[in-house]
């Protein structure tokens, strides 16, 4: 099968999801099945090839230059078999190579390794195919204390646990070394030797069979006695060696294919990035509309990938606190008659002592930057219009303060959906009266100060009364802020990714109270916020339209190169 061949029946698998990954694995599934070159009838039959390895293992064990295995009184892998062309062979590995482990000689025994020059192999150093150099070297009385053995160049080594993706990996060392109890060596002798460019591609195939043999204990490891039982197929030694080198030819093949696509990403990644930049830096109604005809033109070019409909929700959150998303109305009034009118309230409801005074005015800045706004918007600094304040947490060490509790509360967690519509956690009265707890009102905004992953800088919408923890702030509303609730919530979707650099840089990247009723808020005319509310609402919609249809792509694709690889493989 040459290349032009492979691409025509397999390029299909490129764009899938995960193509390339895919490509690579049917192609090594291809060769230990014998589907990926053409067999030879002149080829000497695998079965001769194999006695031979057979007979010169068994004349080593007499001359006592390697030890003879358990392998019989292991259990099978359980990797299951499959059919194989005529002139090949299952084998055991252990009948072919000599397999075994190492040892971590003790760490506090300087002898060990103080000085020591040769070179050490933990399961880390199979993270690439071939092992060309050693960060760890123990002494020669490590070797003889310590159930050590050199494994000489050319040897496979293979993870039986590690970080991560560790465990099933295979690298072939490029010098003698030794290994310690996490790898398993597979050693060749000179008739075997030829077989091991094969075999280690055997093991690059079964890497997810191994990892799935060892999964499910409490740690997920492998063993020696599993890599020796392993089953391998061997084909005769003139078709391994074509077989290799198809796979080399091939798996460079996949190298370029990765190549042009992360090229591709790149260029449509920058083109959408610049054509959503016109939109938000356009000065004048007629370069906004000239930027919108220009990807309205190759909108289904620019939206074809998460991350591009990622950067497409943000410009609309752009577009809208800019004011370009909707139309202004001379006749709506001014945003700054509205904010007298909350301000008012405010200092009402302060004298009254129906809720604190802050001490906003001792706040540094949020650091957030402002920008151009329309005519009749007005910029004003959130805690100036709201109520706003922060939580704390009972002592879980009091029953009083939980058992039986009643009063919902929340933690930073309760901001990864936009609306809060249910509690997981209450508290009682007492914990109300004694902790420095307030109810916050359905319709308040909480913001995540802190919290794990995403989480810090996350806005939600509380749909019922609640109380919150320290890890976030309240923003509550009175009847003349109440109607611009909706927008605010928009400011701060937009305003995520500023908050969270603004917590960045420390130990604890955290927010607080002070940074969010210090943020600089633009506040559009009342009416102009409901239009802005609804257009960004339904620009959303179809956001959620085009991920949805992405998500069903992919899906499709995916079945579709699914189904014809196992067509391909026989496999049901």
């Amino acid at each position: 099968m040459n290349v032009d061949t492979f691409l025509e029946q397999f390029g299909h698998l490129v764009d899938a999801p995960e193509g390339i990954k895919k490509l690579r694995e049917l192609i090594l599934n291809l060769a230990i099945r014998g589907k990926l070159v053409e067999q030879d009838p002149n080829d000497e039959p695998a079965k001769k090839l194999v006695e031979r390895i057979k007979s010169e293992k068994r004349a080593l064990i007499e001359q006592k230059v390697i030890k003879v295995s358990q392998s019989h009184t292991l259990r099978n892998t359980g990797i299951e078999t499959h059919s194989i062309p005529e002139g090949w062979v299952w084998e055991t590995l252990d009948e072919i190579t000599s397999i075994g482990t190492g040892s971590t000689p003790s760490t506090g025994e300087l002898k060990y390794y103080k000085n020591g020059k040769i070179p050490w192999q933990t399961s880390s150093a199979t993270g690439e195919d071939f092992i060309t150099k050693s960060d760890k070297f123990i002494t020669d009385i490590a070797l003889q204390e310590c159930r050590l053995k050199i494994y000489p160049k050319g040897s496979l080594i293979v993870a039986l646990y590690g970080q991560g993706k560790t465990r099933g990996q295979v690298g072939q060392l490029m010098f003698d070394s030794t290994i310690n109890q996490a790898c398993a060596g597979i050693a060749f002798f000179l008739a075997s030797e030829p077989i091991r460019d094969f075999i280690r591609l055997v093991f690059k195939k079964k890497y997810a069979e191994l990892r799935e043999l060892a999964a499910g204990g409490a740690q997920p490891n492998l063993n020696g006695g599993l890599i020796r039982k392993t089953k391998v197929p061997i084909p005769p030694l003139n078709e391994q060696k074509r077989i290799v080198a198809k796979v080399d030819e091939l798996m460079a093949l996949c190298d370029a294919l990765e190549t042009q696509q992360q090229q591709r990403q790149t260029v449509h990644g920058q083109l959408t990035t610049a054509s959503l930049h016109q939109l938000t830096t356009a000065e004048t109604p007629r370069q906004l509309t000239k930027a919108w005809q220009r990807i309205d033109t190759q909108f289904n070019q620019l939206f074809t990938t998460k991350e591009s409909i990622k950067q497409l929700r943000q410009t609309i959150l752009q577009l809208a606190v800019q004011g370009k998303l909707v139309p202004q109305d001379p006749e709506d009034e001014p945003a700054e008659n509205l904010l007298e009118r909350i301000k008012s309230e405010k200092q009402d409801l302060i004298k009254r002592k129906v809720i604190k005074v802050s001490k906003s005015h001792t706040l540094r800045d949020s650091g957030i930057e402002t920008h151009s706004i329309p005519k009749g918007w007005e910029w004003e600094i959130l805690d100036e219009i709201t109520n706003i304040g922060t939580g704390s947490t009972p002592s879980t060490g009091e029953p009083k303060y939980y058992k039986n509790g009643n009063i919902p509360w929340q933690t930073s967690s309760s901001t990864g959906e936009d609306f809060i519509t249910k509690s997981e956690k209450f508290i009682t009265d007492i914990a109300l009266k004694e902790c420095r707890l307030k109810v916050y009102p359905k319709g308040s905004l909480i913001v995540a100060l802190y919290g794990q992953g995403k989480t810090r800088g996350q806005v939600a919408q509380l749909m019922f009364d609640s109380t919150i923890n320290q890890a976030c702030a309240g923003i509550a509303f009175f009847p003349a802020s109440e109607p611009i609730r909706d927008f605010i919530r928009l400011v701060f979707k937009k305003k995520y990714d500023e908050l969270r650099e603004l917590a960045a840089g420390g130990a604890q990247p955290n927010l607080n109270g002070g940074i969010i009723r210090q943020t600089k808020i633009p506040i559009p005319p009342l009416n102009e916020q409901k239009r802005i509310v609804v257009k960004v609402a339904q620009l959303m919609a179809l956001c959620d339209e085009l991920e949805l249809n992405l998500e069903m792509q992919k899906n499709n694709a995916t079945n579709l190169s699914t189904a014809m690889t196992a067509s391909l493989l026989n496999v049901e």
